[in-house]
């Protein structure tokens, strides 16, 4: 073999050997991040719930409020996810296959639920199908409310689940079922349907596990009345508050663990290969679907803060403890979206790039917080820093403070908005290869000008929308933020937690005031993520 072959092949195979070393090393410090931020808190609550032993453990989770509060929230989920799987498909059929005016603006309204404050969901839904709504209808505080709250939070995933594959579907098959005489049932139920079984079943499992935790949108619309209209995380958020940290910790191992095989479910599946007339009715219906859930309850909102006039809802929102919640929810924001961002990057690389053992129990946990109530979140965090908690001790003792404070309310908002710059990374990643990073290797470029000059400006639309997601969720935050902040005005009161407060004050001018500063930011977030769409596709 000649010298040149042999250097040759030793540099083709020192390249084989050293590919997978960074994407590992990479994995290593994302898992180490991930292992802080999530499953040390969520350690803490497994550890929590086993101190009384496994009798007290029992009796946590079979006592009869604990038991009513689990089986309410379940099936509410059921038959929420069931309404999803059949309008989150109608919906995306309509986005894909059907063109009207206005369609780039619905689809970006598909996404208000990802930006819009849960607290500020349920206030919405409350003002309009509420007792002083317009609406001909008065659902709230009963088991309906609950359900259209889990409704309105939970409609993306389906959607967002469908519509890519839908897009990418050949439609070849269909059009030689239609030329050999096939009727449009019979080719949705033979041809396409079994295409999107994966798609609909990854979003169904997303949406049940959103719902099985969800705590904003309805600790205003239910009532919370036990045995009747109190979901599980409502239950969680009374025990915390009643210190009765052992039983909060039991069912909140209850859920966790559900959550978490949904999730292990869900990512085994996404690793997976697998006439005029009636076209009209079908975009009414998922156009008049998304009326009733989305665009009215948010315009009676709008229009509750401005009925007396610009002058009251000015004041309302100039007040010093609206004006402090304001600055500190953007300080809560300026904290969690670059820290998620760099973490983001990084273990989407390592899951994508990286061949490594435990991957798609990794994928998994990054869902985490997709799925876990808020209130747990507030709850591990709690039983990590608190007083009492694993680190509070020796952190009070060397005059650090983290629960009831600011670094405290900055974990949760870190927790809750961890796996968005992720989970939109990952898939551009695997799209645009390695090819271009292989060459620039050849041609002498270290990783890290690969990095800089191929792979991030490839996926720069990935970052750029996973940022906007961040920070939409890092503004909207209200259940795990409500546990640790103490909920202090002018100290500890984000923009959310100043809603309820003035919403429990009777002062509803405040409230809808704070409501529609939070909305505004939620349409100039879907605002920008339309923006980065067009760009994308100019």
């Amino acid at each position: 073999m000649s010298a040149w072959a042999e250097g040759s092949g030793r540099t083709r195979a020192a390249r084989r050997s050293s590919l997978p070393v960074r994407p590992v090393i990479g994995g290593a410090l994302a898992t180490a991040y991930l292992s802080l931020v999530v499953l040390v808190p969520l350690a803490a609550v497994v550890a929590e719930s086993t101190t009384g032993g496994a009798s007290a453990f029992w009796d946590a989770i079979t006592a009869s409020q604990a038991v009513a509060a689990m089986r309410f929230t379940v099936l509410c989920s059921l038959a929420v996810v069931a309404i999803n799987v059949v309008t989150g498909t109608l919906i995306a059929w309509v986005l894909v296959r059907d063109e009207f005016p206005g369609k780039r603006a619905v689809n970006a309204l598909i996404d208000l639920p990802f930006a819009l404050p849960t607290i500020v969901a349920g206030l919405t839904l409350l003002a309009l199908y509420g007792p002083k709504g317009p609406a001909p209808v008065d659902i709230g505080f009963t088991r309906a409310a609950v359900i259209l709250a889990l409704l309105f939070v939970t409609l993306p995933f389906v959607v967002r689940s469908v519509q890519p594959v839908l897009i990418e579907l050949d439609r070849e098959m269909e059009e030689a079922a239609a030329s050999l005489g096939a009727r449009p049932r019979t080719i949705f139920r033979r041809i396409v349907l079994p295409n999107l079984v994966p798609a609909i079943a990854s979003g169904a499992g997303l949406a049940f596990a959103r719902a099985l935790g969800e705590f904003g949108s309805v600790v205003l619309i239910s009532g919370n009345i036990p045995f009747k209209t109190e979901v599980a995380s409502v239950y969680l958020f009374g025990q915390i508050e009643s210190d009765n940290r052992p039983a909060a910790a039991a069912v909140s191992v209850v859920l966790l663990v559900l959550s978490f095989v949904l999730l292990l479910g869900v990512s085994w599946i996404s690793t997976r290969d697998i006439a005029v007339r009636s076209r009209l009715a079908l975009r009414f219906a998922a156009l008049g679907y998304l009326a009733a859930l989305l665009v009215l309850p948010v315009g009676m909102v709008f229009y509750r803060t401005f009925e007396h006039g610009l002058g009251p809802a000015w004041d309302a929102v100039t007040t010093p403890d609206a004006q402090h919640a304001f600055w500190l929810t953007c300080t809560m924001v300026a904290i969690a979206v670059p820290l998620n961002t760099i973490f983001g990057v990084g273990l989407a690389l390592a899951l994508v790039r990286g061949r490594w053992r435990g991957k798609m129990i990794v994928s998994a946990i990054v869902d985490l917080p997709f799925a876990v109530s808020p209130v747990v979140v507030g709850l591990a965090l709690i039983l990590v820093y608190g007083k009492a908690g694993w680190l509070g001790g020796w952190l009070a003792d060397n005059g650090v403070r983290v629960i009831f404070s600011t670094p405290g309310m900055a974990l949760a908002t870190i927790f809750v908005s961890l796996p968005f710059v992720v989970r939109e990374v990952v898939p551009v990643l695997r799209e645009i290869g390695i090819e271009q990073e292989d060459a620039a290797r050849t041609l002498g470029a270290s990783p890290a000008q690969a990095f800089w000059r191929i792979t991030l400006p490839a996926i720069r639309w990935g970052v750029a929308y996973g940022v906007i997601l961040t920070t939409a969720r890092a503004l909207g935050e209200f259940g795990a933020v409500a546990v640790v902040s103490g909920k202090l005005a002018g100290q500890t009161e984000t923009l959310t937690l100043h809603v309820e407060q003035r919403f429990e004050a009777f002062d509803l001018t405040g409230a809808y005031a704070a409501s529609v500063v939070l909305a505004l930011i939620a349409l100039a977030v879907i605002g920008s993520m339309t923006l980065l769409d067009r760009r994308k596709e100019s």
